[in-house]
């Protein structure tokens, strides 16, 4: 899935390819000791207990529902699923199991993990998943509405964390405010029907404030690895000869390149930050 937006870059991988699952591994592995915090937020769509109820709004315009994929005893996928069903079932599955795949691999790197989903999503049913759960008893199961963290709607969303940074997170509605509906509704242009479920997707700026903060509160309680400080001036010093085509994309434009490491509350909002000035390179990372 492509970023819709984003301040720095990015590698966008496909997660049901294997080859695509073995890079991020890798990387994990590499870069362990730089990595704070990976969360995990797959896809819900063919996992959702809601494709089980009817949709009066659709009933009323002689619209089908959808179908349910899956079930409590079948939450791997129904018997009998066929083509676009079967094959969306089949790649959500792949999607699940290296998502946990991956926290297996990072938690044994002492990467602290997360994993989200709605509380009531059969993802948290299916056999690698359940698997994962039963792995960490230590791990904590936060639980929360989104309408305490910004959204209109009434949603529970589970949010499984490998240790208890989150926990603060756990907050129930307070019954102060009213709900937006879930109803379906036909785009006044298009003619299409529009799910809200689509609108609840993206995390909310509030959501998204905490978590950061609550990442870089225990981000810092960790000591800086060297790595942070980047290789000697003398490493970093550009090869410079005849230049060829293996060689070019290597050499600088830069007259010099330092490297610095910073404190993490310095950089809350940003991965990388480029900042050019008098024929001279500063980079930050964290």
């Amino acid at each position: 899935m492509l970023p819709r937006k984003t301040n720095f870059p990015t590698m966008c991988l496909d997660l049901t390819k294997r080859e695509h699952v073995e890079i991020l591994l890798d990387l994990i592995r590499t870069e362990s000791a730089r990595i704070a915090h990976i969360h995990l937020a797959p896809p819900c769509g063919a996992a959702s207990m809601a494709r089980a109820k009817p949709i009066p709004e659709l009933v009323s315009l002689g619209l089908p529902s959808p179908q349910p994929l899956r079930s409590k005893q079948y939450p791997t996928g129904l018997p009998g699923l066929t083509g676009v069903d079967k094959e969306r079932v089949m790649a959500a599955n792949v999607l699940y199991s290296a998502s946990c795949l991956i926290a297996h691999v990072a938690i044994g790197l002492n990467i602290r993990v997360s994993i989200e989903n709605p509380l009531k999503s059969l993802f948290w049913l299916t056999d690698d998943v359940a698997d994962l759960l039963n792995a960490k008893p230590e791990a904590s199961p936060v639980r929360f509405a989104h309408c305490m963290m910004g959204s209109n709607r009434d949603k529970q969303t589970l949010w499984w964390t490998s240790n208890h940074d989150f926990d603060s997170l756990n907050l129930q509605c307070d019954k102060s405010h009213k709900h937006a509906s879930w109803a379906p509704r036909r785009h006044p242009v298009s003619g299409r029907i529009v799910y809200a479920t689509a609108q609840e997707a993206a995390y909310l700026e509030l959501l998204c404030s905490r978590v950061a903060h609550l990442v870089l509160e225990h981000s810092l309680q960790v000591p800086r690895p060297q790595a942070l400080y980047g290789p000697s001036a003398v490493a970093t010093r550009p090869v410079l000869g005849k230049p060829t085509k293996t060689l070019q994309k290597g050499v600088s434009e830069f007259r010099a390149c330092d490297v610095w490491g910073l404190d993490a509350g310095s950089l809350t909002w940003i991965m990388f930050w480029h900042f050019i000035q008098r024929g001279r390179e500063l980079s930050v990372g964290n």
